[in-house]
């Protein structure tokens, strides 16, 4: 299914960008880097210049809010001929620092653009606390290709939040041709929203990524309709466990017939590389997996999500209740929760159990993660439901048989849009999580995607069939809401299988 066959698999983060004229990230001028471009008037680009720094006028469009708004590259604002354009410098540590979050159009059924109350309102329920000093990011409404950065009043100023200067001239051609990547600015948080033409390539720091295919691009996820927190799902804290809070839950099914999923949370991750020779991890599972019953019925994989490449996930995947159980009655089940418990002193660890065994309808009954050869990346969706606790048992039941619509299962086998979800599984989290402050279940879908753009193709997809418009996605929504879903929340994984055969390949 979702994972392949018995080895470590190590993660592939790449992200396709745009066609631009060799654009960068951020650009050093004296300690300054662009953040961005402004198209005005030539009165205030004048007052600009003047006083060397970006000057407050209200905002004639308030998508953001009244901000500031700049866009990527040079000339990307919709403006008369007679306009000037300037570009924004800041200080580059109070740039990279600076708290920044993605706008989605609408939150939990409210729309949040062009209404700043309830853009104020959402960012006080995310990482951030404090409108006024977070810098908001979007694409422009009606215009699917650009994205746009909003700077708040309080923000502005030399010698202010970012340390901004300006310089502002007569044609865009004029000024320096980079662009910003906006996709990839740390310390945001919220999922950047699907646009047709995406900012350049991203230029991620080593520290965020375990592996690296360049010849298999993927351009960020499409925004889902609510965004992914800072912890993914939010554990609630246990009170009282008799094992070790670092050791696999202990087993509650039996058998060899069984998918089971342990998933650790580590925050932030240990910024292992491929087959390291010095993580423990690798240390721990080649011997193990030298061992038949670990070679068919475990895979391990490692990950971080797209949306916080900070965070590493560990997967490990059961076929089987019984070896499961073999494992955890194991010296290296010890092992293991002595690493954890080790790597616990300097980063968050969270320990928890997916059981797809009750779930009905997966495109394949094999062990969970187990699949046939679909090529060398592939692309994931870790879609997480939240219910009331007191879920009643029909609910569940007809949750557990709950599966998006599917028509195809090999990657590249057809290019009709409802064939781009080639795979899924979904289970329950074993214990409660909190949504927004409410103790919850938590239904976990594992989404396998042909790519990005397939995934978008796929929830944007309508067909009319007579007289009727048919959504699939809406149709696969539908049926959560109708049992007491509350909302939901995802993360994107690509993943790196390595060759037949290899020590930790498939």
């Amino acid at each position: 299914m979702l994972f392949s066959a018995t080895k470590t698999l190590m993660v592939a983060l790449a992200v396709l960008g745009f066609a631009a004229s060799a654009p960068v990230d951020l650009v050093e001028r004296d300690q300054k880097v662009i953040i961005g471009y402004r198209t005005m008037e030539k009165s205030k680009a004048e007052a600009y210049n003047k006083q060397g720094t970006v000057v407050w006028y209200t905002a004639s469009g308030v998508q953001l809010g009244d901000v500031v708004y700049l866009t990527p590259a040079p000339g990307e604002w919709k403006a008369p001929d007679s306009y000037w354009h300037c570009v924004i410098y800041a200080e580059q540590s109070k740039w990279l620092t600076a708290k920044k979050a993605w706008i989605p159009e609408t939150y939990d059924g409210k729309k949040l653009w062009y209404h700043p109350d309830s853009i104020d309102s959402y960012l006080k329920t995310v990482e951030y606390q404090t409108p006024d000093e977070t810098l908001r990011l979007s694409k422009i409404s009606g215009d699917d290709a650009v994205y746009q950065l909003g700077i708040p009043k309080a923000m502005l100023g030399k010698t202010g939040h970012l340390g901004l200067m300006a310089t502002c001239k007569a044609k865009a051609s004029e000024l320096p041709q980079h662009a910003v990547n906006y996709k990839t600015v740390q310390n945001a948080v919220g999922t950047p929203q699907y646009v047709q033409h995406g900012p350049p390539a991203a230029h991620l720091s080593s520290s965020n990524i375990l592996s690296f295919s360049p010849t298999h691009p993927h351009t960020m996820p499409p925004i889902t309709r609510a965004q992914a927190k800072h912890k993914f799902p939010d554990f609630l804290p246990e009170a009282s466990r008799d094992a070790s809070p670092f050791a696999l839950r202990q087993p509650h099914r039996t058998g060899r017939n069984t998918k089971l999923v342990d998933w650790i949370v580590l925050n932030p991750g240990t910024s292992a590389t491929y087959q390291d020779p010095s993580d423990p991890i690798t240390r721990l599972f080649q011997p193990i997996f030298e061992q038949s019953d670990y070679r068919y019925y475990l895979t391990l994989r490692r990950s971080c999500p797209v949306e916080r490449p900070q965070t590493e996930w560990l997967m490990l995947a059961w076929g089987s209740a019984d070896i499961r159980n073999k494992f955890i009655n194991s010296a290296e089940h010890q092992s293991l929760t002595e690493i954890l418990a080790t790597w616990a002193s300097e980063r968050l660890v969270q320990v928890s159990l997916i059981d797809l065994s009750q779930t009905l309808g997966a495109a394949f009954d094999h062990g969970v993660f187990q699949t046939q050869y679909v090529g060398p990346m592939e692309y994931y969706e870790l879609m997480a439901v939240y219910f009331p606790e007191d879920l009643a048992g029909t609910h569940i039941k007809e949750l557990n048989r709950t599966n998006p619509f599917n028509l195809g299962n090999l990657i590249g086998s057809d290019v009709y849009p409802l064939a781009g979800l080639t795979d899924w599984q979904h289970g329950w989290l074993d214990r409660p999580v909190l949504y927004q402050g409410q103790r919850t279940l938590c239904l976990i879908y594992f989404l396998r995607w042909e790519n990005s753009d397939r995934e978008h193709e796929y929830k944007n997809f309508r067909v009319t069939i007579n007289g009727k418009i048919i959504d699939h996605w809406e149709e696969f929504m539908t049926p959560l809401r109708q049992n007491r879903m509350l909302g939901y929340e995802s993360q994107h994984v690509s993943l790196l299988r390595q060759s037949v055969g290899s020590m930790l390949g498939d």
